[in-house]
């Protein structure tokens, strides 16, 4: 008897714990402290021993103009410090580029406000070093590392030029070369009527790497293509991503092995110069799975909240955590920004 009661006993705090840990998931979650940075990061990427290389642009606080120089910053959460430095030997204002975690576990920026540059960043002795130039001026343009270490490029018509702007793939021994095949008009522009046209619309490809070498690009427009990446590149048209509208800045995350999740953005990139027009944003979210070389779509439960601008981010059990985001295509405001962070989770 006394086993048994044992044994109800651990049960009973088993359910109680799960109950808590539920809750805690579900409804209330928990933020840690403000962190003070010296500097607003625009862009980041993990580093292999779990640090965080981030950057600004040619000042701490402000961008503009083809500056070449960077001020970026190392966030190591050991200790939740910041190690700022301004980097100008490889000539590269690095405001809004397009970023690679590269097999050897370097980073790769490249473009942005230096529309043609390349920096690579060596996380074993800290130093940024100068690669082969684009062939293709770019900003706001997405880049993807292939499954044998080529790096593609596509889009990113916000620098550099407003114009059909080919794909090209880098690889260490030969630089970057142009996908003839492999066009903006062809792929990202597909399916994405913005009413600013190419400046706003030829930006922030979801892309990511597929079976073969192949590359999947599935956003923001409603158009979703199946990239080749050998010789001078191919393009296979998918079809549409579900019955999803043009959601640019939305956010597209793979959660596990060839499936990805889509969720919000708007029918809009932002607002005029005047700042009208602003649409509002999206809270649809979508399952595509990749793995047997075509995009199956399935349309899942909604976000809590309509968002555009936000990020999402993988957690280390294939949950997905949505932050931040507006309910409107307004840009340089957080007017009604939301807040309260929300988890989907994949079962």
């Amino acid at each position: 008897m006394k086993k048994n009661t044992t044994l109800l006993f651990y049960l009973f705090v088993l359910l109680v714990m799960s109950t808590q840990l539920t809750a805690q998931n579900n409804v209330n979650g928990r933020w840690g402290g403000l962190i003070n940075a010296d500097m607003i990061p625009v862009g980041a990427a993990n580093l292999p021993d779990g640090r965080i290389l981030a950057w600004s642009a040619f000042d701490r606080f402000n961008f503009g103009g083809n500056n070449g120089r960077t001020y970026t910053s190392l966030f190591n959460p050991s200790n939740n410090t910041f190690t700022t430095t301004l980097i100008s030997n490889t000539g590269h204002d690095m405001f809004c580029p397009g970023t690679a975690n590269l097999a050897t576990g370097e980073i790769m920026i490249t473009g942005g406000s230096s529309s043609n540059k390349t920096t690579l960043y060596n996380p074993v002795n800290g130093t940024f070093s100068t690669g082969p130039e684009m062939n293709t001026g770019r900003g706001y343009h997405s880049t993807v590392t292939l499954n044998d270490g080529r790096v593609l490029a596509i889009g990113g018509s916000w620098s550099g030029g407003r114009f059909n702007k080919n794909a090209e793939v880098w690889s260490p021994m030969t630089g970057w070369n142009n996908l003839a095949n492999v066009t903006s008009n062809n792929t990202v522009r597909q399916g994405a009527p913005d009413v600013q046209g190419i400046f706003r619309d030829d930006n922030h490809a979801w892309v990511f790497a597929g079976p073969q070498g192949s590359v999947f690009q599935l956003g923001p427009g409603t158009n979703m293509h199946r990239i080749g990446t050998s010789g001078q590149g191919s393009v296979t048209n998918l079809g549409n991503r579900g019955n999803d509208t043009y959601a640019m800045n939305g956010n597209a995350v793979m959660y596990d092995k060839g499936k990805v999740l889509t969720s919000g953005g708007a029918q809009r990139y932002g607002t005029d110069p005047g700042q009208s027009g602003a649409l509002p944003a999206s809270n649809r979210a979508y399952t595509i799975d990749i793995n047997n070389n075509n995009a199956t779509v399935t349309q899942v439960g909604n976000m809590k909240k309509a968002r555009t601008l936000h990020n999402s981010v993988v957690l280390p059990n294939g949950e997905v955590l949505a932050i931040g985001g507006l309910p409107t295509s307004r840009l340089f405001s957080d007017l009604n920004a939301h807040l309260a962070a929300e988890i989907w989770n994949p079962n």
